[in-house]
């Protein structure tokens, strides 16, 4: 092994163990990585729900049934049903293998997210050496990007945001002279592919940029050329992916108008403000090595701003901000940028648009670090030296900043907690998921909760279901089909008859599955009462235990 291998094989088990403390007790234990999921934000519980159910989903039906692909068991009757929210598939490749050998998505998940992290840490490590020849100044701009509370604290609310780890070595071979298709492409397409929506948006907005850039200078056309190759192949490659997107917008024309915020209010509160949404706001001390950085690097003639990782560091930071415009200012001061437009390619937080400025500010922040400390002294031994500890106080500084330490003006965040939060991920009880797989029809789970809560009961339901892949009548995705909130009305008022064989008729109910510890106990006296009554009752039931109490619709059920 060679000095270089060596090096990258000690950033690669350093940045796993950085990215375990920073998160822990996320990884103290298998129980507890089989067990729960990440909670930065309470409130949003359910995408990081939706996110480990979409990825078992895929992983079930490409190892069972690929040509249901589509046809997800959420919304039931509805068709193509995954492609009413992010499929994630670039994130696939991380969360299949725990899932089949273990059968726990949470797990795969935790991993998932765990190892994503520490990748896309090395992976920037071995862009910025390569660009810089500093393993000091790739140490700062890993630490810039795993110190992002964007990317800590907001992106694990839905894990897929956080498989990044092929955006670092895209933007490295996309900056070099000869572009090599075969390199570039499947990069391209796999990031492209965690989310075909925000992130395919802000790659392809910004590598069009790069495309033209290229194109108008006459000693740059040949790469432009095969930028404009590479990007056509990648389209062709997603298409089937976009295809399930407009096959769901085509069937549901009203879909835009489910997009009921487009901009976020966090403009009110200031550009400062409204940038710390946004995954471009890395810590101060590292913003601040990018002016000095640029200064030395003016001053000294043999490390020109023109190099590849001043450019395109400052080309994925400007696309990216001005993707996020509307997030940081009020819609009228943004009138080239239409609510409407947003609302069709299915945006409502334009702030996630800037995810390619999070990874331009950490290359930026690497390359000022190294412009600083090229020469320090005239003997190369010290020079090392000191570009370690210097490269220990910027981290430091990072550091203390993301814990709620010393901040610059209008960077302040507040302390972070001690402990990285988690929640209990749903455990169905084993006797009712078998009883719910010998039933016949669709599953119905209730309660639906109210306007605040059915969000997260819905995608309890679809985590839940994961053990059985039953169709069922709940789900929550980024938006939802024709019928589907008519349906809930009806479902809402279960246990009336009338209400059970509507659902019975329209869409093939035959089971209902109480939550009964999530019941008032006047709802659960309605049941009780419905289930004692065996002689005039549409329902059986089949199975009760202490959290769950499941009905099948008769056969002899009468249908109006």
């Amino acid at each position: 092994m060679t000095r270089r291998h060596a090096a990258a094989v000690a950033a690669l088990a350093a940045y796993v163990a950085v990215v375990v403390w920073l998160t822990w007790p996320l990884a103290s234990s298998l129980e507890t990585l089989d067990t729960h999921l990440a909670e930065p934000h309470s409130v949003a519980r359910f995408d990081a729900l939706y996110a480990a159910w979409a990825l078992a989903w895929e992983t079930h039906v490409l190892t069972t049934a690929p040509l249901r692909f589509a046809d997800a068991n959420i919304y039931h009757p509805a068709a193509h049903a995954l492609f009413y929210g992010p499929t994630s598939l670039g994130a696939l490749p991380w969360f299949a293998p725990t899932f089949l050998a273990s059968g726990n998505p949470a797990r795969a998940t935790n991993l998932m997210f765990l190892a994503s992290l520490a990748l896309t840490a090395w992976t920037l490590h071995l862009a910025v050496v390569a660009f810089t020849g500093s393993q000091a100044a790739a140490i700062v701009a890993a630490s810039a990007l795993l110190t992002d509370r964007w990317l800590l604290w907001l992106a694990p609310t839905a894990p897929m945001y956080t498989v990044l780890q092929y955006w670092p070595l895209m933007i490295l071979v996309a900056a070099r002279p000869q572009l090599r298709l075969a390199a570039f492409v499947p990069l391209l397409v796999l990031q492209t592919l965690t989310d075909p929506i925000y992130i395919g948006v802000s790659i392809c907005a910004t590598l069009g940029v790069l495309t033209l850039t290229r194109l108008v200078v006459p000693s740059r056309r040949p790469s432009g050329l095969r930028l404009v190759v590479a990007l056509a192949i990648a389209v062709a490659c997603l298409a089937p992916v976009y295809a399930g997107y407009a096959w769901i917008k085509a069937h549901n024309p009203d879909l835009a108008t489910q997009t009921v915020h487009v901009y976020t209010p966090r403009w009110r509160y200031g550009f400062w403000a409204a940038l710390k949404e946004t995954p471009a706001a890395i810590a101060g001390p590292a913003l601040l090595l990018v002016p000095l950085g640029a200064l030395v690097a003016l001053l000294d003639r043999s490390d020109r701003l023109t190099a590849p990782v001043w450019r395109h560091g400052l080309l994925w930071t400007l696309v990216g901000l001005v993707l996020a415009v509307p997030n940081m200012m009020p819609p009228s001061a943004v009138p080239f940028v239409p609510s409407q437009l947003f609302a069709n390619l299915a945006i409502r937080v334009p702030a996630r648009l800037a995810i390619g400025s999070m990874f331009g500010c950490a290359l930026l922040a690497g390359a000022g670090f190294a412009a600083c400390t090229r020469r320090l002294t005239r003997w190369p031994a010290v020079n090392a030296v000191l570009r370690g500890v210097a490269a220990a106080l910027v981290v430091w500084a990072i550091y203390s900043e993301y814990t709620g330490g010393p901040s610059l003006p209008g960077f302040w965040r507040g302390p972070v907690p001690q402990a990285y939060p988690m929640f209990d991920a749903p455990v169905p009880d084993p006797d009712i998921i078998a009883a719910i797989q010998n039933a016949p029809g669709a599953l119905l789970e209730l309660p639906l909760g109210g306007h605040n809560t059915s969000a997260i009961f819905h995608a309890q339901s679809m985590y839940r279901s994961i053990w059985h892949w039953r169709p069922i009548l709940n789900g929550y995705s980024s938006y939802w089909p024709e019928g589907f909130t008519q349906r809930m009305a009806t479902a809402a008022r279960l246990p009336d008859q009338d209400a059970l064989l509507a659902l019975r008729r329209d869409a093939g109910v035959g089971m209902i599955l109480l939550r009964w510890n999530l019941m008032a106990p006047w709802e659960q006296a309605r049941w009780v009462a419905l289930a004692a009554n065996t002689v005039k009752s549409q329902l059986k039931t089949v199975a009760w235990k202490s959290d769950g109490l499941l009905f099948v619709v008769r056969e002899d059920a009468t249908l109006p």
